[in-house]
């Protein structure tokens, strides 16, 4: 039975039962008066099942980067000429000032899901300079040791070719690699669609799909 019919099923079973069962002329008795006036609408309220009371209506996820993890969540795609990069679910971004060097995994939507600085006491005790190679590295390690608790394994990393010839920036990817976060995310899952040529579309596999490792 469909959820949300049962109340209307028990206003019609209520009509019904205040009118003729066998007609309108002599003779004739109502379903109220032959069963009672609850007989029928006890029928109804009783669960026909053991699981029929345990149904929701909503179910709440508590992973909400459930999704994202098996590459079939929303990943926006942005504009061609954009000058920002947005073809991303979580983006690492590292921002160097004058006195601090900061770290932060920012989500798609805005929503920052770990951060690091040199501001942090526990980090700025054991540093002699907050901007050098060395702080970077420190805040590399942290910044990937708290994306893995909280269950982000891969992470976009927007680096220029300038950035990559400087020691310190290489310093810092090497770290957030070493410790087990990927700088590059997978492309998102595409379902093939059966009127598309194969040679023009690439067939993925599936997120799901166990792959057994050969011997």
């Amino acid at each position: 039975m469909l959820i949300g019919t049962r109340p209307l099923l028990r206003q019609a079973l209520w009509r019904w039962g205040h009118t003729s069962a066998f007609g309108t002329e002599g003779g004739s008795r109502t379903l109220t008066e032959m069963n009672g006036p609850s007989s029928y609408i006890d029928e109804v309220e009783t669960p026909m099942g053991p699981n029929d009371e345990l149904i929701r209506t909503h179910v709440k996820n508590r992973n909400p980067r459930n999704l994202e993890m098996m590459r079939i969540g929303y990943k926006p795609s942005g504009f061609k000429w954009e000058r920002k990069y947005r073809q991303f679910w979580n983006k690492l971004e590292l921002d160097i000032t004058h006195k601090h060097t900061k770290a932060q995994v920012v989500h798609w939507s805005g929503i920052r899901v770990c951060h690091a600085s040199t501001q942090e006491w526990s980090i700025r005790k054991f540093l002699y300079n907050t901007t050098d190679a060395v702080a970077l590295e420190a805040i590399a390690k942290v910044i990937a040791q708290r994306c893995l608790q909280v269950g982000v394994s891969h992470v976009f990393l927007e680096l220029e070719e300038e950035d990559l010839q400087k020691e310190r920036m290489n310093r810092f990817v090497d770290a957030v690699k070493e410790q087990g976060i990927s700088v590059g995310e997978p492309h998102k899952y595409r379902q093939t669609e059966p009127h598309v040529r194969l040679y023009e579309f690439k067939k993925s596999i599936q997120p799901w799909t166990v792959i057994d490792d050969e011997k």
